[in-house]
């Protein structure tokens, strides 16, 4: 799917790119802003409130335009059981917590109709920019998800706010409070 984004969302131009075997490698255009922990410990209030809508409006633009389809439980079960294989490599986890947690997403089943539509695939704080002197964001890092869907993006949102995830990766200092 195409990232669908608005006149406050943009994306960098990327004026070259080279794929090889394993290998992917392009140059794009310089953006001279904020990554968006810096700009959340200088922002005012109403800059937040305002760069906040533009992310609430963009997820809903996307879920409004979305074709709601039944749930792919195939995909899913492929996914599940991709990361399952991965996890059991792992010696720091619980493989009997592991085993149980991933036999209850095993056995999902659902009628329920779902969004598929434009998505960012990781829209995590990390991946936005915000330009220094307005109101609008720049899309970086895109990913290419298993199952295309704004409620993709809305998750790795939350994500970030609940569970700060992006402040595992900032080296920066950071008022927490």
């Amino acid at each position: 799917q195409r990232f669908e984004f608005n006149s406050l969302i943009e994306t960098p131009e990327i004026y070259t790119w080279t794929i090889k075997k394993d290998y992917f490698h392009f140059d794009m255009r310089y953006f001279n802003g904020y990554d968006f922990l810096t700009f959340l410990q200088i922002a005012g209030k109403s800059r937040l409130d305002s760069v906040c809508s533009i992310l609430i409006d963009f997820i809903l633009k996307n879920l409004d335009s979305s074709i709601m389809i039944k749930f792919p439980q195939e995909v899913f079960k492929e996914k599940t059981l991709e990361t399952l294989q991965i996890l059991s490599l792992r010696k720091d986890i619980d493989h009997q917590k592991l085993s149980a947690y991933f036999d209850y997403l095993l056995s999902f089943s659902s009628e329920v109709l779902f969004p598929a539509g434009y998505c960012h695939g990781d829209l995590t704080l990390s991946n936005l920019l915000v330009y220094k002197f307005e109101d609008k964001l720049m899309a970086i890092d895109f990913l290419d998800s298993f199952l295309d869907s704004p409620i993709q993006d809305y998750v790795k949102l939350r994500q970030d706010t609940q569970f700060f995830w992006s402040l595992l990766l900032y080296t920066g200092n950071i008022d927490v409070t």
